[in-house]
């Protein structure tokens, strides 16, 4: 299964993998990047098929991965691309 890459957070379509980088972790889950500039936000319960107790050591800081970005993520990316744009003028 080959991801794909986008440039833009319209590019996005829910259901599609995409090509993705693991920027940081917190309690809950991780931001990943798609594209070097879409980021958004991946909940824990959403890193693989079954529960992983410890997702962050499967996938690190940096990690490049494939994300399939459900319809209910694709609205913390738009979120992300939007509070980007505001804070930097885009």
């Amino acid at each position: 299964m080959l991801g794909l890459d986008v440039v833009r957070v319209e590019q996005l379509q829910p259901g599609q993998v995409y090509n993705a980088t693991v920027v940081l972790w917190n309690k809950g889950g991780a931001v990943v990047s798609i594209g070097g500039r879409i980021k958004g936000f991946v909940p824990n319960l959403q890193f693989g098929e079954s529960f992983l107790s410890n997702p962050e050591s499967k996938y690190p800081v940096g990690k490049r991965l494939m994300i399939k970005v459900p319809s209910f993520l694709l609205n913390s990316f738009r979120k992300s691309e939007n509070v980007r744009n505001e804070k930097f003028g885009n």
